[in-house]
């Protein structure tokens, strides 16, 4: 796929031997050209150039990019065609103002796969269900239930 795509453009390949000097080479580069083809998924360097600031071209993979937040010409560029890739690049590269917009969006969507976003969203979850939890169910149901879940024995005399 890139062979194809630089027949159009004028790509360099790159490769970094560290991971600091991978951020920085990601950090002095426009576009980052994804060629993750058919594999049904979004790797995880495609969010890392989107973090450093990168206008990610990447290989349409149907199925996530709606539930990864993708959207085409607004916060990332999706193709289907190595020509595709190259007219909207093109496209892209001729506007200053429409580069730094997507590249913008695309930093703000690199930050929603934060650690600390996860975290928030797992324990925003957790406390959704314990809210749930206590509304469905009175003090003495959950007192009941307490009770039945541990054995308790008593010693009862009839006198």
């Amino acid at each position: 796929m890139l062979k194809m795509i630089s027949k159009g453009l004028p790509l360099r390949y790159l490769s970094a031997a560290s991971p600091d000097e991978y951020s920085e080479l990601l950090n002095r580069i426009k576009f980052f050209i994804s060629a993750d083809v058919g594999t049904d998924e979004y790797m995880i360097k495609n969010f890392e150039a989107l973090a450093c600031g990168c206008v990610l071209v990447a290989y349409r993979q149907k199925l996530e990019e709606a539930r990864l937040g993708l959207v085409d010409m607004v916060n990332c560029i999706l193709y289907s065609t190595p020509e595709e890739a190259i007219e909207k690049v093109k496209k892209v590269s001729s506007s200053q103002s429409l580069l730094e917009n997507i590249a913008y969006k695309g930093e703000l969507l690199a930050k929603k796969y934060t650690t600390k976003c996860h975290d928030e969203a797992l324990l925003a979850v957790i406390n959704k269900d314990i809210q749930q939890t206590n509304k469905r169910y009175s003090v003495f149901d959950r007192l009941r239930g307490f009770l039945l879940d541990h054995t308790f024995l008593l010693d009862v005399t009839i006198r």
